[in-house]
């Protein structure tokens, strides 16, 4: 009877100590609520509509879309699509400003790219000033990461242009006044561009966190939010208008490490902290940071072969 009485207690102390296990999160969450959703104004704004006659999104898709069956009249149309003043994703813009059921687009138009491209390999100056001026639109756009490293590569394919025809042959000086105006027009305020980004990091991972209903001991959504807060607050100050040889380093900080995998469930807001790290979004940050520096470069170097000598 004592054997059995002793295995009895043993199974017994398992089963309360793997409940005890089991339910350790929802014991300790009780003493851990999750607060008030915090005041983010300062790290908010909406990407505007734009009339689609000024958008220079769809001026590109119409050209792209007529380059398919003559390429050159979708490359003549191009002339017309640099002169819209906005770069606006309706995808995008509907995804960020939270229309119900928008997606976020995945990637850059294909077709627009190549046709871009096709524009820089036989670019004579005036285009590869429009080539300047597409990109630095774009660039101004106030839009994902992925698509301002695009503006910034157009942007580079048109000055790249530009230096390499003013090697071998001097332009006209019509031709020269209009490709000095391009690049000089082509200074994007880096400090402006940088913050839309962190910020528009910022909205998009927090519109998702606050849009879940699910709320535990290891995922606090307004939590998660106020750190992300932190983090990007963080971010903004360090986004100051340098010039690009004071950026100390361009890599991407190492992630914080956690506690071994298994513990995960008895550290607070766990998930949140993993979604919230300090360097959570600083990858986009430093790509477009590095492109915007790579073109200041050039644009000093067309300056210095267009700029008449005394």
């Amino acid at each position: 009877m004592k054997i059995l009485r002793t295995i009895s207690i043993v199974i017994g102390g398992l089963v309360v100590v793997g409940g005890l296990w089991w339910q350790a999160p929802n014991l300790l969450g009780l003493f851990y609520p999750d607060i008030a959703p915090i005041d983010d104004a300062d790290l908010r704004y909406t990407v505007t509509p734009v009339a689609e006659a000024d958008n220079l999104f769809v001026s590109l898709a119409a050209a792209a879309a007529l380059a398919k069956g003559d390429q050159p009249a979708g490359l003549a149309a191009l002339a017309s699509a640099s002169e819209k003043p906005v770069y606006r994703d309706p995808a995008f813009a509907a995804a960020f400003n939270g229309t119900a059921g928008a997606a976020m687009p995945t990637s850059f138009n294909l077709e627009v790219r190549k046709l871009l491209e096709a524009s820089a390999a036989q670019a004579d100056m005036d285009e590869a000033a429009r080539l300047v001026t597409i990109g630095t639109t774009i660039l101004k756009s106030q839009q994902d990461g992925s698509t301002l490293i695009m503006g910034a590569y157009f942007e580079k394919l048109g000055l790249e242009a530009m230096i390499k025809m003013a090697q071998h042959q001097a332009p006209s000086d019509d031709a020269r006044a209009r490709a000095i105006k391009a690049v000089s027009a082509s200074t994007a305020d880096r400090a402006d561009v940088l913050t839309h980004l962190a910020k528009g990091h910022y909205i998009m991972i927090a519109k998702s966190v606050s849009g879940t209903e699910e709320s535990s001991y290891g995922f606090r959504p307004n939590r998660t939010v106020a750190m992300l807060a932190e983090a990007t607050r963080t971010q903004l100050a360090d986004i100051v208008p340098k010039a690009c040889g004071e950026y100390v380093s361009m890599s991407e900080p190492e992630p914080a490490m956690f506690a071994y995998e298994r513990f995960y469930r008895f550290l607070p807001n766990i998930y949140g902290q993993m979604l919230a790290q300090p360097n959570s979004g600083r990858a986009g940050l430093v790509l477009v940071r590095e492109n915007l520096c790579e073109n200041e470069d050039l644009r000093l170097r067309v300056m210095n072969l267009l700029t008449p000598k005394p």
